[in-house]
């Protein structure tokens, strides 16, 4: 099995659907609802989905692992942690169906991003059936680490929630830095849900906030919730290029990956290198002419590897009054980009 992971695409998320921990929650209608809601959130950009993929396998069957994550508010972090139900996902879904989905929108997200910070939800992961019992289940897991840092890692995270339902998946948890959040004992107490009875598994809501991540040094926690500012505020179009460009894809890939021709490609990517040029020419001065772009490219990933903050949404800060007196009333800063968000 040779596995590497990429971001989640539109025409992956059928198959994602045969990769759902709570998959015992929905039936054929929910399951549909699911993929409408899934396809809704990637397209408007208010969810995070990536997947880890066996390129050796045949097509329909190269996906062995699927997250999405969304974003929520601070009221309904503290609904999850006190009063919702257990099964956080079709809770999302039944609020999506009826207009009152819980998730922000990729303009709230930027907007929080840039300020008091995001909520992060893995709102759906797992693996598909058949990878369960498997040679190649350990080296699986064991990658789920890198694969969630290179997801999740950059945001201005100031809590992560995900529910889990196994002791595996509680040991996991707690290995990576998460802390138990609620049992949902009132309801599991109650005689009218049947979908547990018997069960050897039952959820429990974990979650970590930036304090916390900080105050576990090493832990899986600790590097998804460490954050600095962006420099570059890159657009999301320019975003999508390098978080795939990341992964080591040749522009030609890059180019199918994305649904764009090639031209596309390399204009992004001259886009880029100005953007990067006028905010921090020292990261690239070494480079000069065209004929190193190879090398350009190294530099600008090499650098990126280690600033997730740049690859997430982001609003660009006003110019302070200081500087917009300094610079003359109407005078426009040499270089200046202007925004294509």
């Amino acid at each position: 099995m040779f596995v590497k992971f990429r971001p989640a695409r539109l025409r992956d998320l059928s198959e994602c659907l045969g990769c759902l921990r709570d998959g015992f929650a929905y039936d054929e209608g929910g399951r549909a609802a699911l993929l409408e809601m899934w396809e809704e959130l990637l397209a408007s950009g208010a969810a995070n989905g990536a997947v880890m993929e066996d390129v050796s396998a045949p097509e329909g069957r190269r996906i062995v692992f699927f997250c999405l994550k969304v974003f929520v508010g601070d009221d309904y972090v503290r609904y999850l942690k006190t009063s919702a139900p257990p099964l956080v996902g079709p809770q999302v879904l039944g609020g999506w169906l009826k207009g009152l989905s819980p998730c922000l929108s990729l303009r709230e997200i930027r907007r929080a991003n840039s300020a008091e910070g995001v909520n992060i939800l893995v709102l759906n992961s797992g693996l598909p059936e058949r990878m369960y019992g498997t040679a190649e289940l350990r080296g699986l897991v064991d990658r789920i680490g890198e694969f969630s840092c290179y997801f999740t890692a950059g945001y201005r995270c100031k809590e992560l929630l995900e529910e889990f339902y196994t002791d595996f998946e509680y040991q996991w948890a707690a290995g990576a830095g998460l802390r138990e959040r609620t049992r949902y004992g009132k309801f599991l107490d109650r005689r009218d849900l049947p979908m547990w009875d018997g069960r050897e598994w039952s959820p429990i809501l974990y979650g970590v906030t930036a304090p916390e991540a900080a105050a576990s040094t090493g832990t899986l926690a600790s590097m998804m919730l460490g954050y600095q500012p962006p420099k570059f505020f890159f657009s999301r179009c320019e975003q999508e290029l390098l978080v795939e460009a990341l992964l080591g894809e040749t522009d030609e890939a890059l180019a199918v990956s994305l649904g764009v021709a090639a031209v596309t490609v390399r204009k992004r990517w001259d886009s880029i290198y100005e953007r990067v040029g006028i905010v921090a020419p020292e990261l690239l001065a070494r480079v000069f002419g065209a004929a190193r772009s190879g090398e350009k490219k190294r530099l600008l990933l090499s650098y990126l590897r280690q600033h997730l903050e740049e690859l997430r949404p982001a609003e660009e800060a006003k110019p302070s009054t200081e500087l917009e007196f300094r610079l003359g009333k109407g005078q426009k800063l040499k270089g200046a980009i202007p925004s294509t968000r």
